[in-house]
Parts: structure tokens; C-alpha cells; sequence
């Protein structure tokens, strides 16, 4: 899938987050490394047969995203700022959290975030 389709993707479930989270109405612009990321999770989730537009990118006050999938917490991802950082949790219930510099270092732990998906929808 080409970029500018999976962007429209992006900006279609971000445009539906926001809007819940704060209203209609309201500007919210990501960084070039958010929208690399969540391009990113679209299309690996595309390629495993699982609905994209189920996400929620829920944007919180420290700059990070809570990530849900359905009803799903799925993680949490900050690509802004200091401290920058994913949050991937396991099928047992742990939750750990990896230093990350860019949105690059993150497409390991979406196949993680997909493997959670699965787990959950089991």
C-alpha cells in the first residue's frame, strides 16, 4: 500500500481519536515521526488481516498516544520531545517499556503490539 493511502488512514482514525478525546473543532498536528510510526502500524496490521480502523490513538497530556484496539489498551507510544518511549504489553500481563530515539526503532515492537491484537481477540 502506498504511503498517501495509509496516511489517509492515519488521519482518518487520528481525525475520530481527537475528536473524542477533545471535541470538535480542535487542530491537533503530529510530528513527522508519530505519522511515520502510525503508518507504519497500519500497514503491518493491514498485512495480518486486521481492521486498521479499529484503532484509537488516544493523545495524552505528556505528548505520548495510548494505543487501543477496540476496547483493547494495546501500549503507549511518545515520539515528541525528551524521555521518548514504547510501551508494549505481554500476553502474561507484563508491561515493559523501551528507550527509543525515532520512530524506526518502534517497527519492532508493533509485530509485538499485533501479537497482543491476536491474543486479545482470541
Amino acid at each position: 500500500m502506498v504511503n498517501e493511502e495509509l496516511q489517509k488512514i492515519v488521519i482518518q482514525i487520528l481525525t475520530r481519536s481527537i475528536t473524542r478525546k477533545m471535541g470538535i473543532g480542535v487542530v491537533f498536528e503530529t510530528s513527522d515521526d508519530e505519522d511515520a510510526f502510525f503508518r507504519e502500524l497500519v500497514r503491518q496490521t493491514m498485512e495480518e488481516k486486521l481492521n486498521p480502523y479499529l484503532f484509537y490513538f488516544e493523545p495524552m497530556s505528556n505528548k505520548s498516544f495510548s494505543i487501543y484496539y477496540q476496547s483493547y489498551y494495546i501500549g503507549k507510544v511518545k515520539l515528541r520531545g525528551k524521555n521518548q518511549f514504547i510501551q508494549v504489553l505481554g500476553v502474561r500481563g507484563a508491561i515493559n517499556s523501551f528507550s527509543i530515539s525515532s520512530s524506526y526503532d518502534c517497527q519492532e515492537y508493533i509485530a509485538k503490539w499485533i501479537k497482543y491484537i491476536k491474543h486479545c481477540l482470541k
